[in-house]
This record gives C-alpha cells, structure tokens and sequence, in this order.
C-alpha cells in the first residue's frame, strides 16, 4: 500500500515539474526565436497583413538606393535597371538625378523616399563604409526605408548584390533577413532570372493603377484651383 502511494507521490511530482518546465521551456524558446528572426517575422506579417497606410503619398514606384562613386554599378543602373523599369512603365527616383535643387541631400532623401512605393537597394562592396563619399546618404535611405516598411509607408524593400555573395555588414540582420525571405539576391545570375524576380517583387506599376491614377489626377485638379 505504501508503495502505491510512493509510486502516485512520485508521479504528482513529474507531472508538477513539467507544468513548470514546459512554460518555461516554451517562453525561453519564443525569446531566443523573436531575438535571431526578429526581422523576418516583421517582413511575414507586412506579407500576411497588407496595409495600404500611404498609397495617397506615392508619387513614385521605385526608389533606387546605389553607390554613385562605383562606376561600373552607375553604368549597369543606366544601361540595365533603368531600361528594365521604363520598359515595365515603372517610374524611378535616382538621388544623383532626381534631387531637389536647392535642398540639402538629407531633405531630399527624407522628403522623396517617403514619396516612392518600393525602395530598391543596390549594394557593392564598401558602399557603407566610412571612407566612401556618399556613405552617410546611403546609410540614411537604408535606415529610413526600414522605419518607412515598418510603419506601413513604404510596401516593399528589395536588396540586390551586385559584386559580393553575401549582404554588407551595415544592417546585416535586416538584409539577411530580406534574403531569406526573398526579398535580397545576388545580380550576377544570368539576366532573365533577376528580370522575373523584379517583377515578381515590384506589382502593378502606379501609373496604371487605377486608384492611383483617380487620386493624382485628383491632385493635379487641386493645385490648379489653388492657382
């Protein structure tokens, strides 16, 4: 009899352990998942949970973030990405070309990124580092093309490699979270493949959108009467 009641002692125990245990175990394995996955996790529920918080402020489709000291990456945006997105009838926004006069680098970026439905980052070897020229500008649009995704106001971030296998070291958790989820890869795949990844990632162009086109033209007719 007594044994009984040992063996049911016994297993009371386990059983209390491992209603201890496993909440533990559970919690501490969500942590440590939240901590290495955090920025996946963000970019699967802007997927799952699409918001069209600031559709009324695009202007443009594709904001291009690249190195303009690398000439061979200038010439391929030129000759390649450029013909690419006239082609699809997918407006750009080039900091090197399209840059307010008259405004510092920092309010263009600012004032324009927040415009543009999708931000494309181009990076090249060095391109963050300290002693390139345009570093702080290309740190800045990364940065803010973050804020921007995570409050909604921008749809998408697209990372391409042009000259290395891996991302750079500047924000390496969100770029490798961006290839993982396939949102980042390496341009020296023959040409088709990239040319279907752009347009598997970039939808429906703004200028045939027709939301969109009702809501510029609705903005053309309210600063003619302004006038």
């Amino acid at each position: 009899m007594l044994d009984v009641f040992s063996d049911c002692d016994v297993t009371s125990s386990y059983i209390w352990i491992f209603y201890i245990i496993f909440p533990i175990t559970l919690l501490l394995s969500f942590i440590t998942i939240n901590q290495c996955l955090h920025y996946e996790i963000i970019i699967l529920k802007k997927r799952l949970f699409k918001s069209k918080k600031n559709i009324n402020k695009w202007e443009t489709d594709i904001y291009v973030s690249f190195d303009e000291e690398n000439n061979e990456l200038r010439n391929y945006i030129k000759e390649d990405l450029e013909k690419f997105f006239k082609k699809m009838k997918m407006t750009t926004y080039i900091p090197s070309r399209d840059s307010w006069p008259g405004y510092t680098e920092e309010e263009n970026i600012n004032n324009n990124l927040i415009k543009c439905k999708y931000c494309l980052v181009v990076q090249s070897s060095g391109m963050y580092d300290s002693n390139n020229l345009y570093s702080c500008s290309r740190r800045m649009e990364y940065k803010l093309a973050w804020t921007l995704f995570i409050k909604n106001q921008i749809k998408k971030i697209l990372i391409l490699n042009f000259d290395s296998g891996k991302p750079e070291k500047f924000m390496y958790s969100q770029s490798r979270a961006l290839h993982r989820i396939g949102m980042g890869f390496i341009i020296t795949v023959r040409r088709k493949k990239w040319e279907n990844k752009l347009l598997e990632v970039f939808d429906v162009p703004l200028v045939v959108n027709s939301k969109h086109d009702v809501q510029r033209r609705k903005r053309i007719q309210n600063y003619l009467w302004k006038k």
